[in-house]
């Protein structure tokens, strides 16, 4: 048609030169032209008029050659179509397919870079996940090897402890604590209180072995009475023999004369105990004394001195074996929880406060001491033991002498086999009072370098309870090799400070590694407030640096600990680097030191 661009067929059609078809309704020329159509044939005018000879294709084209050209509608002729023509149109669509091409390749390749960057971003995602993965697995894996050495550990503690008992049970009459009968006069003849005592135990039909009872001393007011076990007695059937015993004496309320102040002497009988089951006791008895001042019904009060719980109703106020409730606080061996007190007995909180003080540092004082280690509580106990031990020393029958000693190895010195009357590790006893020469107290106001020192968790592990098992070497010389890098001086923070005969062991510990004496050491405060009491200590004698080497976590006590104190291992004790990180904090202080007077000009 007119105007229209021409079609691929058409176009190969033109540049080989064929004609055009003879079906269509118009002609074209070989140049390409539209020609007329032809003219209609002639009327059939006559049946017998003949038809003229058909004309051979190359006349017509002669014919069609030698006519004009038609001419175009409005009297202008067609623009002819040349092969250039051509070329030109094909070359302008190639171009555009090209630049469209261009265009599309442009457009996948950013999506491809797109695609590219999304993949660089995944890939490093993963790869962090990764990483982190194994960051995990490997603190996983340093978490159960942890654990493996613990259970190792407490595997290798309960063989020696059930190897302990299994020492303990061959020993005849030490499977259970010795009864003490008492309430005579405490000058009277020790014959006469044996005496005494064993009529008593026939009179009243007590279920005990009286020919085993001994007094401990040429004149004393009880006697002691080991609870031996009889043959195939079951250790049910010991205990229920025990509390028949108990019954028996106390429930006569028997008198045994008149007192200096003209009162009656009663008869008692007791049973020695633990110093933790002790502790617990005394933690019940407390509450429940401050629990009836407060005007609180005994009546809904239940009392358990074993474990040291109270409770008041459906409220558990005191206990030393259950777990601490947050609101609750430390007191002695166990908790108290002063909240639930006030609120079952209706009281203000400050009242019940005020009333539980002078209770709470009885308690903190006896768990004070009991946590002083069993070397200090040992000395302790044979302090105060001492004079009516004297006269042990030569017992009077060998059917006695094994309870004799029995009583004397539980008063000096932890029980069991590792450490018998006579061993290295034991004091002999002397009547003689020791006397040393008083040591000058050191000029302690400005000291250049203190050393705060804890024991138990630093220099041996906080498990450690038999003497053999404290103030392990490799500690003691690690806390010598920081004193001698920092030139600092020692001050006890420990609780070992708190007795005297444990203090001078410490020192003494300490001087075997050629330590000098301690410069002093802490107040005594606030229990398990160990932060208050050196900051005290600092605030007093203001010394120019100062490190606290302890288990336990002071800073979270006391901010301002903070740069002065370092945490050791307590199931290790001291190690190299926990000693480094100290010696560390005593040059970045001394730096800190030097820096002032230049940071003031």
């Amino acid at each position: 048609m007119k105007g229209e661009v021409p079609t691929g067929r058409e176009t190969s059609e033109s540049s080989t030169g064929s004609r055009c078809s003879f079906a269509d309704t118009t002609s074209c020329t070989p140049d390409g032209g539209d020609r007329p159509p032809p003219p209609p044939p002639p009327p059939n005018r006559s049946h017998t008029q003949k038809q003229p000879a058909r004309q051979t294709h190359s006349q017509q084209e002669q014919q069609h050659a030698t006519r004009a050209p038609p001419q175009k509608r409005g009297g202008r002729e067609e623009q002819q179509i040349t092969l250039d023509m051509l070329k030109e149109v094909l070359a302008a669509e190639r171009t555009k397919d090209r630049q469209h091409l261009a265009q599309s390749l442009h457009a996948v390749k950013g999506d491809m870079d797109q695609i590219r960057t999304r993949m660089d971003s995944v890939e490093e995602g993963v790869t962090q996940q990764m990483h982190s993965t194994l960051a995990m697995l490997t603190k996983i894996t340093n978490n159960y090897d942890d654990q493996a050495r613990s259970l190792a550990d407490l595997k290798l503690g309960q063989k020696g402890m059930e190897e302990r008992i299994a020492a303990l049970e061959k020993q005849p009459g030490d499977e259970s604590p010795p009864s003490s009968w008492g309430g005579w006069n405490p000058d009277q003849l020790a014959a006469d209180t044996l005496q005494a005592a064993r009529d008593i135990l026939r009179q009243l039909d007590v279920p005990l072995n009286a020919d085993s009872m001994f007094v401990p001393g040429v004149r004393r007011g009880y006697a002691i009475l080991p609870i031996d076990h009889k043959p195939l007695e079951s250790e049910e059937a010991r205990r229920t023999r025990v509390q028949t015993a108990i019954q028996r004496v106390r429930n006569p309320n028997m008198s045994l004369g008149q007192n200096e102040q003209g009162g009656l002497r009663k008869l008692w009988i007791a049973i020695s105990q633990s110093p933790e089951r002790r502790c617990r006791a005394k933690l019940a008895g407390k509450v429940k004394r401050t629990i009836l001042e407060m005007g609180g019904d005994h009546r809904s009060m239940d009392v358990e001195f074993a474990t040291g719980t109270v409770w008041m109703g459906a409220h558990k106020i005191s206990s030393a074996t259950a777990e601490q409730p947050k609101d609750a606080q430390k007191a002695g061996a166990g908790w108290i929880d002063l909240k639930l007190l006030a609120k079952a007995t209706r009281r203000p909180l400050p009242e019940v406060e005020e009333a539980w003080l002078p209770r709470q540092a009885l308690l903190r004082a006896t768990a004070e001491k009991s946590h002083q280690g069993p070397q200090a509580s040992a000395r302790g106990r044979e302090g105060a033991a001492l004079p009516n031990l004297l006269g042990l020393r030569r017992p009077r029958s060998s059917a006695a002498g094994s309870h004799r000693a029995q009583i004397l190895q539980a008063l000096h010195g932890p029980p069991g086999p590792e450490r018998p009357l006579g061993a290295p590790g034991a004091r002999p006893f002397h009547s003689e009072a020791v006397t040393q020469k008083p040591v000058p107290p050191p000029h302690v106001a400005g000291l250049p370098a203190v050393l705060f020192l804890d024991v138990d968790g630093v220099l041996h592990p906080i498990q450690a309870r038999h003497p053999r098992q404290q103030f392990v070497n490799g500690c003691l010389a690690l806390v010598a090799d920081v004193v001698k890098a920092t030139g600092a001086a020692i001050c006890l923070s420990t609780a070992w400070r708190l007795d005297p005969q444990a203090r001078k062991f410490v020192e003494g510990k300490l001087q075997d590694f050629g330590l000098g004496p301690p410069v002093g050491r802490t107040p005594n405060l606030a229990q398990f407030h160990r932060s208050r009491e050196i900051l005290a200590w600092v605030h007093k004698f203001k010394p120019a640096t100062w490190v606290a080497l302890d288990d336990w976590p002071l800073i979270e006590e006391e901010p301002k600990m903070q740069g002065h104190f370092v945490q050791s291992r307590p199931r290790y004790g001291l190690q190299p680097d926990t000693a480094q990180k100290v010696v560390e904090l005593f040059k970045l202080q001394q730096q800190h030191i030097k820096c002032q007077p230049l940071a003031r000009g």
